[in-house]
């Protein structure tokens, strides 16, 4: 069987990660977001086999944002605001360092960009 579906499903930014880390910042403050955004996607990255480079940001980002919402107050806002901030940062990480694979983290920041938007507009106040 090859790996080829698998790695399709990777360059899909469908990931619940920030979310629970933004959760965890407003309900928890700013140390322990930074902390459950940490550990989320260091595990993630280690399960999924994600390694490269790319770790030395990826894991940054979710620990700035899990400290970040700990001091902002409207989740939508802060949500999506982050969503764009991380992406841009991993975009501009990627070309520098990894150019090679710009061609496949662009298609994982424009869903993933849509799919924070529309779970921190619609789904999160619910939760929230």
């Amino acid at each position: 069987m090859s790996d080829y579906p698998i790695q399709n499903i990777r360059n899909i930014g469908v990931e619940f990660i920030l979310l629970t880390t933004v959760f965890a910042g407003i309900n928890y403050g700013p140390e322990a977001g930074a902390i459950v955004g940490f550990v989320l996607i260091t595990f993630h990255l280690i399960v999924a086999q994600y390694m490269g480079p790319y770790v030395l940001w990826v894991i940054p980002q979710y620990a700035l944002a899990g400290f970040l919402a700990g001091k902002f107050a409207s989740i939508i806002d802060l949500g999506f605001y982050l969503a764009i901030l991380m992406n841009a940062i991993g975009i501009l990480c990627t070309f520098v360092f990894t150019k090679d694979d710009i061609g496949e983290y662009v298609p994982y920041a424009i869903t993933n960009l849509i799919f924070n938007f529309l779970i921190f507009k619609f789904l999160a106040p619910a939760i929230f």
